[in-house]
């Protein structure tokens, strides 16, 4: 006889970087089994079930936790079928898990510029201002052409995120409609000179890309900044960066820096360049000590 099982399971779904994807379910089978899935209910706003694959998906434009019921009947080549409803917890993790989720600095943007992990605070100037828009509350700059005291600096970062030639991630959302017009748009940097460090800008070499911007190189994403609200997700795994854009590979270089630099974190400064520029909106920057999945 074919024993063909299912069970009741509750999974959680860890919204680290902006980005989803988990199959719910298990089975056994002695044989080729094909689930069909339903879903029962209604799943919170950004977040949705494809029935043909089993799995689910965010898009970046609700923050909030949610749960739905997902039927699964599973059938044997043979024609045996067994069917389970599955209870799903969908759960966002909001970084405060340094351990367990190697998170070194996560800046949500919500109600204030502060880092939830360690609780540092960020030095501002009148550029840079929560507001609310479709997608909740974020970080909006307009830092154009300006000196080092108008940028935004994480204050005490400055011996933190020093990941030498090892694995580090770097995720946020990001909405740039007028990207390539602004000089030198710096999106992070904990760098100076050409001290070791990492610096995240648009440069003219490439003025319409996202750069991961280094002593010797830099690695570019082959697709444009968009004016809509996009994931990026920098990964440097085994001396590799790979760009991800919403969690899909878009691209990748090698690029083995040393990053030891005792900057602190900074929006809209690199002191290389005389006048500094920040034209863009943020959200849910995170920064971490390991390789993260995208997708």
């Amino acid at each position: 006889m074919n024993q063909i099982t299912a069970s009741n399971q509750t999974v959680n779904f860890y919204i680290g970087n902006g980005a989803i994807t988990s199959n719910p379910i298990k089975y056994t089978s002695q044989k080729t089994i094909t689930p069909v899935y339903s879903l029962n209910g209604t799943l919170p706003s950004g977040i949705t079930f494809d029935t043909s694959t089993g799995t689910f998906s965010y898009d970046g434009t609700n923050l909030t936790a949610g749960t739905a019921t997902v039927q699964v009947t599973i059938a044997s080549s043979t024609g045996r079928s067994a069917t389970a409803t599955i209870d799903v917890t969908l759960a966002l993790i909001e970084g405060n898990s340094i351990t367990d989720m190697g998170l070194d600095f996560y800046a949500p943007f919500d109600n204030n510029t502060s880092d939830t992990i360690r609780g540092l605070t960020a030095s501002t100037g009148s550029s840079f201002k929560i507001v609310s828009g479709t997608i909740g509350k974020y970080l909006q700059c307009k830092l154009d052409w300006k000196t080092e005291n108008y940028s935004l600096k994480w204050n005490n970062s400055g011996s933190l995120m020093q990941y030498g030639t090892g694995d580090f991630s770097i995720s946020y959302w990001i909405q740039a409609p007028n990207w390539a017009s602004y000089d030198h748009n710096t999106v992070l940097a904990k760098k100076s000179g050409s001290n070791n460090g990492f610096l995240i800008a648009r440069i003219t070499a490439n003025a319409q890309k996202m750069a991961l911007v280094g002593t010797d190189k830099s690695v570019y994403s082959d697709t444009n900044v968009s004016s809509s609200w996009v994931n990026w997700v920098l990964v440097r795994k085994n001396g590799i960066v790979s760009w991800y854009l919403n969690g899909v590979l878009d691209s990748s270089d090698d690029w083995t820096q040393n990053i030891t630099n005792t900057n602190n974190l900074r929006i809209g400064y690199f002191d290389s360049w005389d006048r500094v520029t920040a034209y863009f909106n943020l959200k849910a920057l995170r920064i971490y000590n390991r390789a993260i999945s995208s997708g």
